[in-house]
């Protein structure tokens, strides 16, 4: 399926979603073993007839679902992380693209999730993920959540009510992390914000991206090792993450990292 959308990109050139999966489907494609493309031009007997080349959002959504399953089924760690890793940015890939190609009004502030059978972006009681790192991501959600409430002191109407139904999402999720028994409520009432950050609607905006975007990193770190029942709700938040940080002005699609939570040289 990733060699499907490396052709695809090189046939159909323009475009947010051309751009960033021309960048990002050659690297995950090496990490899956670089399997050659699949779709070549055909000899015709016309010399003016070959065969097409597949369709690029088709073959970006294939490769997503294809991920996706691969990422759900396998017994693997290692293949799920990296199937796990390539759905996420499959997914937030066709976000971004979608609103930069797309003149539509900053899109709706509400939890997203790419596995559409188990949407969940909390974990279950039988999460394996440690209480430590449940902790930690607690206190990252918080650190957000007051990020977007010193930003919204600043803003005034739209741009103040997303911020404010930003900092609401996040102070739920830190809530539903520490519910898991034996997780330690790390959160402090405050935390440093310097003036850099909030000094400017793009300097607000760059902030959030940088803590969005920290977090949806994190949560792909840690399907490395995710057992079966944890990849679902991981993969779901951090796919929430990243689409927050691409409906944040002066996000692009380029932006989206093409293995979240993987390094770019890893393979299986």
């Amino acid at each position: 399926m990733e060699a499907n959308v490396v052709a695809a990109a090189d046939a159909h050139p323009s475009g947010a979603l051309a751009g960033a999966e021309a960048a990002d489907a050659p690297v995950r494609l090496a990490a899956l073993g670089g399997v050659y493309p699949v779709w070549t031009p055909v000899p015709s007997a016309s010399p003016t007839t070959e065969a097409p080349a597949p369709e690029l959002r088709g073959s970006v959504v294939a490769a997503r679902d294809a991920a996706l399953t691969c990422a759900l089924a396998t017994d693997d760690e290692t293949l799920a992380a990296l199937c796990a890793s390539i759905a996420v940015s499959h997914a937030v890939t066709l976000f971004a693209a979608d609103l930069a190609d797309v003149a539509a009004a900053a899109p709706e502030v509400i939890d997203r999730s790419v596995v559409d059978g188990n949407p969940s972006l909390s974990p279950p009681a039988s999460t394996a993920v440690s209480a430590d790192d449940l902790s930690r991501l607690a206190l990252e959600h918080d650190r957000a959540r007051y990020l977007y409430e010193v930003a919204a002191a600043r803003e005034s109407g739209d741009r103040r009510d997303r911020a404010l139904a930003r900092a609401g999402l996040h102070r739920v999720r830190a809530d539903a992390l520490l519910a898991v028994t034996g997780t330690t409520d790390r959160r402090e009432a405050t935390y440093a914000v310097t003036s850099a950050e909030v000094l400017g609607a793009e300097n607000r905006d760059a902030a959030e991206r940088g803590a969005e975007r920290a977090l949806g990193a994190n949560y792909a770190s840690l399907l490395a090792a995710a057992a079966v029942g944890d990849r679902p709700w991981l993969m779901n938040a951090s796919y929430d993450a990243y689409t927050a940080t691409a409906a944040l002005p002066g996000a692009i699609a380029a932006d989206v990292p093409a293995l979240p939570g993987l390094d770019t040289t890893a393979s299986h």
